[in-house]
């Protein structure tokens, strides 16, 4: 980069410089050029050194500049190094989005205007750490997928404000007025800079994308001028409301580790009525509520106690129950073919706990069927994974309020219910639930003990794969036309 600056500068053409860069300024010009034979002395004599102030500052060449030209003579030094990087890697402009001139005039407002841009990045909690990263790591950054995603719900944010905001004033062009509405706007509507620092510019960028979303979409919904703007960006998401539920830590690790894998990331917290859930998005279509209950179908905060309302407020298309279960065809003795680890998805879901009691034991609960997108999306998704350590089989699930750590009480229910695969304890309330709002649903759990002698070793395992096949089975359904 140094052998580039000093081409740049020994070469120094007034016709063709341009003093409307960023960091640098016309008024830098008379100041520059009057000391610029002796920025090119010390360019010559520099030998291996970088292109600095402190170069400049040196008395290499015999020569030295005044305080303004050393100012000036840095600022311009400055500017062309990030016209050099950019030009050189193919980088987008100062403002992070891709093909925006460098020279700041009416019409590229308010996309590319200082103040407003320095505003909403300290709005999004940006500062100190974009001062505060190098320019090369700054540059370094342009063009990777997080970047372009924030630079594209940035540009798309600030551009329906002020669509809005013009069509509301009585001078359209009277910037000065609209910058300082739109200050106000960008206050109310993402300021979220005392409520957490970044790290890194990855998570920077990541956040704020999710930020701008979840809070254009929210102005779209009630403003029609900035909607109008806003949907020719970001367009409207698809109404496949996707919920994937979980019951234990375990599971909720596992969800959390296959979401992020992925590259979902959480942009707000979503009201289930009485309850709460968690959004997580990827891109401007995808997106997935996550929610969470206590182990078992009964009880006010189980997935029998939960899932009716939550269904009915979320608006939900589609739910996945993900998680652990207990296998009921161990492979003993060649006897049966499930080992642990083996992951099952539904096809049904057989109450076991409703029965007639007589002579004998007449099981009487509900057996309903997994929706049918859902359960060829889960078959799709099988065959696109990695089968090589474990199985994926599709079968009858069993569902029950018991914590079954019970050899007997294993046996009676392969000889009730010969064709069953596993058993669980949230899967007949997932069934009925959606049965009941007309939602369509499936089971998706991998098998962590065979319902006796319980040990949590097989747990993380097992929930982690569960998950990923759960979250693909998702993916699917998102992805279909």
């Amino acid at each position: 980069m140094s052998a580039s600056l000093s081409q740049s500068l020994l070469a120094y053409d007034t016709g063709r410089f341009d003093f409307d860069m960023v960091r640098a300024h016309p008024n830098d010009r008379a100041a520059f050029e009057s000391g610029l034979k002796a920025v090119q002395a010390k360019i010559f004599a520099r030998e291996n050194l970088a292109v600095t102030r402190e170069l400049l500052e040196s008395s290499r060449g015999g020569e030295t500049l005044s305080p303004e030209q050393l100012d000036a003579a840095s600022r311009i030094v400055s500017a062309l190094y990030m016209k050099i990087y950019a030009e050189k890697r193919g980088l987008a402009t100062c403002t992070g989005i891709p093909d925006f001139p460098y020279t700041e005039i009416a019409s590229n407002f308010p996309s590319y205007d200082y103040l407003i841009l320095r505003r909403t990045i300290e709005a999004l909690g940006g500062f100190p750490l974009i001062l505060d990263v190098g320019l090369d790591e700054l540059a370094e950054f342009y063009g990777q997928r997080e970047h372009k995603r924030f630079a594209l719900f940035l540009q798309a944010f600030l551009e329906a404000s002020a669509h809005f905001f013009k069509g509301h004033a009585n001078q359209p062009d009277a910037l000065q007025t609209i910058r300082a509405l739109l200050d106000q706007f960008i206050t109310r509507e993402l300021d979220q800079s005392s409520q957490w620092s970044p790290v890194t510019l990855s998570d920077f960028a990541s956040k704020s994308a999710e930020r701008l979303l979840a809070s254009g979409e929210r102005v779209a919904k009630s403003n029609a001028k900035f909607c109008e703007k806003w949907r020719e960006y970001v367009p409207e998401q698809q109404k496949k409301n996707i919920v994937i539920t979980t019951a234990t830590e375990s599971e909720r690790t596992g969800l959390l580790n296959a979401l992020g894998e992925s590259g979902f990331t959480r942009s707000r917290f979503v009201s289930t009525g009485d309850g709460m859930a968690e959004e997580y998005t990827r891109g401007h279509t995808e997106r997935i509520v996550y929610l969470t209950t206590s182990a078992g179908s009964l009880g006010a905060n189980s997935a029998g106690g939960v899932l009716s309302p939550a269904i009915r407020h979320l608006g939900t298309k589609y739910l996945i129950s993900a998680g652990i279960c207990f296998g009921l065809k161990p492979n003993v003795q060649g006897v049966g073919k499930q080992v642990l680890g083996d992951v099952v998805f539904s096809s049904h879901v057989q109450d076991y706990e409703t029965a007639r009691l007589g002579k004998e034991i007449k099981p009487r609960g509900d057996k309903l069927p997994s929706g049918q997108a859902l359960l060829q999306a889960a078959r799709i998704a099988r065959d696109d994974t990695d089968r090589s350590n474990f199985r994926i089989d599709e079968g009858l699930f069993l569902s029950g309020q018991k914590l079954v750590d019970n050899n007997d009480f294993v046996h009676d229910l392969r000889v009730q219910f010969p064709e069953a695969l596993a058993g669980e304890m949230e899967g007949n309330a997932v069934a009925v639930a959606c049965h009941n709002a007309g939602v369509q649903w499936i089971v998706i759990k991998a098998i962590c003990d065979w319902g006796m002698d319980k040990e949590d070793g097989w747990q993380e395992i097992a929930a982690n794969r569960a998950c990923r096949l759960a979250l693909d089975t998702a993916i699917i359904i998102l992805s279909s036309e």
